[in-house]
Parts: C-alpha cells; sequence; structure tokens
C-alpha cells in the first residue's frame, strides 16, 4: 500500500515538471535575448572601464 501511494506521488510530480517546463520554453526567448544584450552590453562597459585604467596607467609613466 505504502509503495503503491508513492508512486502516485511521484507520478504527479513528474507532470508537475514537465507542465513547468512547457510554461519555461514558451518564455525563455526573450528572457535569452535579454541575458545575451545584457552581457553584450557589461563586456563593452568592461572594456571601457580597462581602457580608462590603461589610460590612467600611462599618464602615471
Amino acid at each position: 500500500m505504502y509503495e503503491i501511494f508513492l508512486l502516485i506521488i511521484g507520478i504527479f510530480l513528474i507532470f508537475v515538471f514537465l507542465k513547468l517546463r512547457n510554461k519555461n520554453k514558451k518564455a525563455t526567448p526573450k528572457f535569452k535575448n535579454n541575458f545575451l544584450k545584457d552581457k553584450v552590453l557589461s563586456g563593452s562597459m568592461l572594456s571601457k572601464e580597462i581602457d580608462k585604467i590603461k589610460c590612467k596607467e600611462i599618464i602615471r609613466k
């Protein structure tokens, strides 16, 4: 009896997990695009900061 109960709970959890995955698949493309844009922006900001630091070092020399 106990094993049957656990089996039913396991199947229910698998169905819930699959439902959530299907919902997330629809939402991911927008998120991925925003994430890539943020990465590119942060990369350009980083390169600007590095350039500023290099300029300061050159001025010090």
